[in-house]
């Protein structure tokens, strides 16, 4: 059964998810200009209250970043996606260690096919991270990498069109990244309260544009006290790359040694993975 509607589904607090998606679809909607196109975009939370139904005659693509926290909101996300036998390609955009990316194309996998997708391609492609350039990632994605995020489009096209919504590669982990994510699951089942780096500042240069207001995903933001509520917030710094100001920055002294950490198992140089 050919394809008659292409949805972007996307989780995207920085913004950058948005443009890889939308990059990859590009390629899709150049091969088949007829090819209405959706976009779903999950950021907010009453967005996330609604419900959307697809079917067997839409091609799902869905992406978010791997920032370790939004891993909490992922019952939410995935409960308003509703499959009804709809092709499926998930897509992550990773700043960090590589593991993180593993860890998430296997939760977007075991989320979707719950919800009654057919999973026929993942992938990953490298963005810069928000806190520090020293992790790898700075200036990506590059050029490079939207000439394969083109590639990866035209390619999970192509395979759903000929009806094979399987998903044959493995998705595979460096055996050396074991105990990483030993130690990242540990850290998961205690909460995202465990991770220090929600606590932010805002400084003077604030102008309340609310800017950072109308992106937060949790509406923890309270502006015109300038602070924030650390349990809903789930870490993906919106907040700090949003702002025209920069008025935003981490609050704890614990982020430092947070970034040294990640800086000490980062591999580069950090690889677009596409799985099919």
């Amino acid at each position: 059964m050919s394809i008659k509607k292409l949805h972007l589904v996307y989780f995207s607090p920085s913004g950058t998810s948005e443009k890889v998606i939308k990059k990859i679809a590009s390629s899709i909607t150049a091969v088949n200009k007829d090819l209405s196109v959706e976009t779903h975009d999950l950021l907010t939370s009453a967005s996330r209250k609604k419900d959307y139904n697809f079917s067997d005659t839409d091609l799902v693509f869905f992406c978010t970043m791997t920032a370790s926290l939004v891993l909490t909101k992922f019952d939410e996300i995935f409960g308003c996606l509703h499959g009804n036998g709809a092709p499926f390609a998930g897509v992550v955009t990773f700043a960090n260690t590589l593991y993180m990316k593993v860890i998430l194309l296997e939760e977007i996998k075991k989320y979707t096919e719950k919800q009654g997708f057919k999973v026929a391609a993942l992938g990953a492609f490298p963005a810069a991270h928000t806190l520090a350039a020293s992790l790898g990632s700075e200036n990506r994605p590059n050029a490079e990498d939207e000439k394969l995020m083109l590639e990866f489009g035209r390619r999970v096209y192509e395979k759903v069109e000929k009806g094979d919504y399987v998903l044959h590669d493995e998705i595979k982990l460096d055996e050396s990244d074991a105990e990483k994510v030993s130690s990242y699951r540990a850290v998961e089942s205690g909460g995202h309260a465990a991770f220090p780096f929600r606590a932010k500042t805002i400084s003077d240069a604030c102008i309340k544009c609310r800017t950072c207001v109308r992106h937060c995903p949790v509406d923890a933001i309270d502006i015109e006290n300038k602070t924030f509520d650390l349990d809903k917030c789930i870490g993906c710094l919106s907040c700090i790359n949003r702002c025209p100001k920069k008025a935003i920055s981490p609050a704890s002294p614990e982020v430092d040694e947070l970034v040294k950490k990640f800086s000490g198992a980062v591999k580069v140089p950090f690889e677009v993975d596409m799985i099919f």
